[in-house]
């Protein structure tokens, strides 16, 4: 017999209250691992958590994101990540990684190594990674429009 064990995150924005499914944070996770785009429904705005104050006005969700729940991109735990929209040059999912060594995760994201950078194409985009400052490494999932 299995059992399907579903965990649920609520916050509250203003007088309505979301719920993040362990479904919806998952898909956040995958959408930073280059696996899917991310939705713009009320779950998944659970997942990402509180945008930047100066960024509430933006539409979509575009911002950078205080994580309701830390994730999980290539084995390291995040708190915090951007997202960029733009319909000229697509949509970026964006995290900088501190304190962590560029080639274990390039190995691990399965990057290769391309002008003094790492890189790597996929179906409807590409993802690369690359010293951002001393001893941080930033990561960059993009998608073509």
């Amino acid at each position: 017999m299995h059992r399907t064990v579903v965990i649920f995150l609520a916050i509250t924005i203003g007088n309505v209250a979301f719920a993040a499914s362990s479904d919806s944070i998952t898909s956040v996770q995958n959408a930073f691992e280059c696996k899917q785009r991310l939705a713009d429904t009320p779950a998944i705005r659970s997942a990402l958590g509180n945008k930047e104050k100066s960024e509430l006005r933006e539409t979509g969700l575009s911002g950078n994101y205080t994580l309701s729940q830390p994730i999980k991109v290539f084995g390291y735990e995040l708190h915090n990540v951007h997202i960029s929209e733009d319909a000229d040059t697509g949509t970026s999912y964006s995290i900088t990684l501190p304190k962590s060594e560029l080639k274990k995760l390039a190995q691990t994201a399965k990057l290769k190594a391309n002008d003094g950078s790492y890189y790597r194409a996929f179906k409807g985009g590409h993802i690369e990674a690359g010293n951002s400052a001393p001893g941080s490494i930033a990561l960059s999932c993009i998608w073509a429009n």
